[in-house]
């Protein structure tokens, strides 16, 4: 019986769901994540068995997490629009203005990021060495 004691589950875990989200969204791994909320990684694979929302919640963070540099990647290979905001002052003698203009600015693709890709996407076509063969 536990006689309404809570788990560590209920103390630890819970109210720092959206603190674990955030640990994995930087990539951090549930080793550390277990660490940082001082509890043991054996116990916290437990919790992940136990409460399979729990589970889906870790497996989902880690994806969308995944996904959103996967699309910052692709992003900064093949450039980007972005669209700014400027705003002119002028102080004639007579009256004060304000101008208010939206700009469009191409930002181009980066080539590291370009390599990158390619060398993941595409490894038997792009690596660093070519093999020759010799006759």
């Amino acid at each position: 019986m536990s006689y309404g004691r809570k788990s560590k589950f209920d103390t630890v875990i819970k109210p720092n769901l959206e603190l674990i989200d955030g640990w994995l969204r930087t990539g951090i791994t549930e080793r550390d994540i277990a660490r940082r909320l001082h509890i043991a990684h054996s116990t916290f694979q437990a919790y992940k068995r136990q409460f399979p929302d729990f589970s889906d919640r870790l497996k989902k963070g880690r994806e969308l997490a995944d996904i959103q540099i996967e699309n910052a990647l692709f992003r900064a290979a093949i450039g980007f629009e972005v669209e700014e905001i400027r705003t002119e002052f002028s102080d004639s003698s007579r009256t004060k203005s304000k101008k208010v203009t939206k700009v469009t600015r191409k930002v181009p693709g980066d080539v590291v990021a370009q390599i990158f890709w390619l060398k993941n996407r595409c490894p038997g076509k792009w690596h660093d060495r070519r093999e020759i063969k010799k006759k």
